[in-house]
């Protein structure tokens, strides 16, 4: 299975795999696109980096200007040429120009094959477009020409580049968020639309949104650190001037630190008192810079990267005055925080200034997530139905589906939410749910391991036949759809089924073994 802190972005993009058109229609060498299509997504073959990936795509659409993968990639050279991380040099003056012709080779991608996604992670073109006019807006945000950036978010919206499925769900997590405190997003799916609510619709401009992976990059920071645009709150850091500098290069140390605490402000020690009813900390422990181990001549050190130093800044200079909150899968990719308590929002993470044994007191079997506040957004009969409503698509369906599944994990079977929960599960229509096998099981296995077997029979037993159609034949291997068609049978508690399906395979017998002693002690098959 799969990280399941990373598939609610996977769900804003994938759908079933639209077939390419024929090679006698497209024109060119379709073989020789492909692997010009396998390098250029390998991001590894350097001949193929910036202005040359560019050029090799150019020849490949002027050979077949019919072909909509030739289209879609050229528009992609075009984009990664003018990715605002500033990896590819070229005269500033040019980054518009480039993302203008970004922009038309993926409409006119979407124009000769509607539906058509790039090959590394499923973007759909809507999608890829809303990323371009986020770094459109990133691009003027830099030169500090705030609204233009906003005038670029409007235009996202208008091109159909934030689907209503990102808009509501960014919404939900802005909802979540307690007012004044610091968010940190990790990616563009949950950050652009985002700054669109902030920038545009001026929603919840108390929020400080501060995207983690662009905090490597000194003047993203610096345009935090003042207060010259009205829809951005600013943070504070302990960082110097020259710190943030040069916060382009990495950090190598001889050793790393244990634990790191900070003062806890008064107010939050009311806070806490108020909230939880327990004496606050005068110091707390904070997350810490993820520190890689490295080899520089004869000697060991560690490195970290800017952004988790500025993270890690911020949070010191907080001193857990304001909530800190991370969306799905930044805490992990950026912080070490082994001793933090980390209190899940089902949408996102928040830290929280006691101790981890402290933190256990309050946990619901295993788990500890602020069940008033999840049910005012949840079980709300004005922000759920308009979150529902906006998922009218496939992707759509599919994060109502994960999003409900979790929520109703955390709240376990006893709770008296939790059938009006299964209900608005049980509302999606199934055949939205085809082709996201995997998101389903990821959601299934909340519904498992939150105590709803059946629940998870159920869901599991529904998408099977979708599953069924893609297992292979002869079963000389274990492919990821089999594995995907024995999770859901474990899921169901479908034990017999799920002992023959293993033993029809023709692979080697310690491997077959493993399989059914997982199967027999993991989930009970006995």
């Amino acid at each position: 299975m799969k990280n399941l802190f990373y598939l609610v972005l996977v769900f804003l993009t994938l759908a079933s795999s639209a077939n390419a058109q024929s090679n006698s229609a497209a024109g060119g060498d379709q073989t020789q696109l492909d692997d010009l299509i396998g390098r250029f997504d390998s991001d590894s073959d350097y001949a193929l980096s910036c202005r040359a990936a560019v050029d090799a795509f150019s020849e490949e659409f002027k050979k077949a200007p019919n072909n909509p993968y030739a289209a879609l990639y050229l528009g992609r050279s075009y984009d990664h040429l003018a990715s605002i991380g500033g990896y590819c040099p070229y005269p500033n003056s040019l980054f518009l120009m480039y993302s203008d012709s970004t922009l038309y080779y993926y409409r006119l991608a979407d124009r000769l094959q509607p539906g058509i996604k790039e090959k590394k992670f499923n973007f759909v073109v809507p999608n890829m477009i809303g990323h371009l006019f986020g770094s459109r807006c990133l691009w003027y945000m830099k030169k500090g020409r705030f609204d233009e950036a906003r005038k670029e978010l409007a235009k996202g919206m208008s091109e159909g580049g934030f689907a209503p499925a990102q808009i509501e769900y960014c919404r939900l997590m802005l909802d979540y968020c307690d007012s004044n405190s610091i968010f940190f997003p990790c990616g563009d799916d949950d950050t652009f639309p985002t700054m669109y609510l902030q920038m545009v619709e001026g929603y919840r401009p108390d929020v400080s949104v501060v995207n983690a992976s662009l905090l490597s990059m000194s003047w993203y920071l610096k345009m935090f650190l003042g207060k010259n645009h009205p829809r951005i709150k600013p943070v504070a850091v302990t960082m110097t001037d020259k710190e943030i500098d040069t916060l382009e290069n990495p950090e190598y140390v001889a050793t790393v630190p244990d634990r790191i605490y900070t003062e806890i402000d008064g107010e939050a020690r009311t806070r806490i008192q108020k909230e939880l009813g327990i004496d606050g900390l005068e110091k707390a422990e904070i997350c810490f810079p993820f520190y890689e181990r490295s080899s520089r001549g004869s000697k060991e050190l560690y490195y970290t990267f800017g952004a988790q130093k500025a993270i890690a800044s911020i949070l010191l200079a907080n001193k857990w005055k304001r909530h800190i909150y991370f969306g799905s899968g930044g805490l992990d990719g950026f912080l070490k925080c082994t001793h933090v308590a980390v209190r899940k929002g089902g949408l996102i993470d928040e830290l929280y200034p006691i101790t981890t044994e402290q933190a256990e007191h309050f946990m619901n079997g295993g788990k500890w997530f602020d069940q008033k506040k999840m049910k005012s957004l949840y079980l709300s009969d004005v922000k759920m139905p308009k979150f529902m409503q906006n998922q009218n698509n496939s992707n759509g369906q599919m994060m109502i589906y994960y999003v409900l599944s979790e929520y109703l994990s955390l709240l376990g079977p006893k709770d008296g939410a939790a059938d009006k929960i299964y209900a608005m599960i049980k509302s999606i229509p199934r055949q939205y749910l085809e082709g996201y096998e995997q998101g389903v099981l990821s959601a299934v296995q909340y519904l498992y391991n939150g105590g709803f077997k059946k629940e998870a029979h159920d869901e599991s037993m529904s998408i099977l036949p979708f599953i069924e159609k893609k297992i292979s034949s002869p079963r000389t291997s274990i492919t990821s759809d089999d594995n995907d068609y024995l999770y859901a049978l474990l899921f169901a508690g479908e034990c017999n089924r799920a002992e023959t399906f293993i033993n029809s395979f023709d692979i080697p017998k310690n491997t077959k073994a493993e399989y059914l002693r997982v199967i027999r002690e993991g989930y009970g098959c006995n």
